[in-house]
């Protein structure tokens, strides 16, 4: 991310499609700790890509990434993993305050 260039993109939403897949494995009933850390990375992506110059998506990707943060923060919370629930609910209020920042002419 430290580089953007033409192929940032490209590889978001590659680990996009790797996460998706890791979360046919990893469901939250059979594995909720590994779910939830997979739902904070996916949030991480939707967040990096907002960052992204000429993006057009800003408004879906903070809505994304704050709900994979809040899906992680309930397991997080409901497993007792403090310092992982915090660094999700940050992380979504952080993108909140990104999306209340955004036009909402922008798609």
């Amino acid at each position: 991310m430290a580089l953007q260039n033409e192929l940032t993109e490209l590889y978001l939403l590659r680990a996009i499609g790797s996460y998706e897949e890791a979360l046919k494995v990893f469901s939250k009933d059979s594995d909720p700790l590994m779910w939830a850390r997979i739902q904070t990375y996916l949030g991480t992506i939707y967040a990096a890509h907002s960052e992204l110059d000429g993006t057009t998506s800003v408004r879906h990707d903070c809505e994304t990434a704050i709900a994979h943060f809040q899906k992680a923060a309930r397991v997080f919370e409901t497993e007792g993993y403090p310092e992982q629930l915090a660094t999700c609910s940050r992380a979504a209020k952080t993108m909140q305050q990104k999306l209340d920042s955004v036009p909402s002419s922008d798609v």
